[in-house]
């Protein structure tokens, strides 16, 4: 099993390494409904929260390369699979980076990213407790300081309870997701299929 460090990637070199390294595998880190709306070519969907329990999963003997939208989730998977031995390394500056250089992407179904939906609720949670603290009785207001230590607690810690219970929403669930999943793990012994190369689709 390979050991040595590939660590932090700017998105060109990223699709250049892609090309001449038909060994590098791309795990993107973000959840299904992230890497069902748009992701590289070739990548491979881990979420980092089942990364422990799955990392089996991964093409071992191949170099990997975290991907998540900023970078940050990306470290986290990055550092367990560093403590395990594996060849690893993250796309520096996550999918944002990689879409602002221009590079090429596999664009499916446009759905709000559970993040947002996080924000949207948070953000109504605290406007509504002030408008019903304002209008009815002021202990509503402590639901906004309610909301305000949820954020806090996930800022300090990475883990967002809130973001975890809109993952398992209905309109955030993938169709089929599961069997696809098992019928690529099956075909290619990993829990993706094998990587076809981030660089081929230059010119979409």
């Amino acid at each position: 099993m390979a050991t040595e460090m590939i660590e932090k990637l700017d998105a060109p070199a990223l699709f250049m390494a892609c090309e001449e390294n038909p060994g590098l595998t791309i795990v993107d880190v973000r959840s299904p409904i992230e890497f069902q709306s748009e992701h590289i070519e070739g990548a491979i969907n881990l979420p980092v929260e089942q990364f422990e329990e799955r990392s089996r999963e991964l093409p071992l003997d191949n170099e990997l390369v975290f991907v998540c939208r900023t970078g940050t989730r990306a470290k986290r998977a990055m550092a367990i699979a560093s403590d395990a031995g594996l060849n690893c390394g993250l796309l520096e500056g996550g999918m944002l980076s990689w879409k602002k250089a221009g590079l090429p992407t596999i664009r499916g179904k446009q759905r709000l990213a559970v993040d947002r939906q996080v924000q949207l609720t948070v953000g109504l949670g605290i406007l509504t407790s002030l408008g019903l603290g304002l209008t009815v009785n002021r202990w509503f207001l402590a639901l906004a300081g309610v909301f305000g230590a949820g954020l806090t607690y996930a800022g300090a810690s990475g883990t967002c309870g809130l973001a975890k219970v809109l993952e398992k929403a209905p309109w955030n669930q993938i169709e089929g997701e599961a069997c696809a999943e098992k019928k690529a793990a099956e075909k290619s012994g990993s829990c993706g299929g094998s990587h076809s190369g981030c660089g081929k689709s230059r010119g979409q």
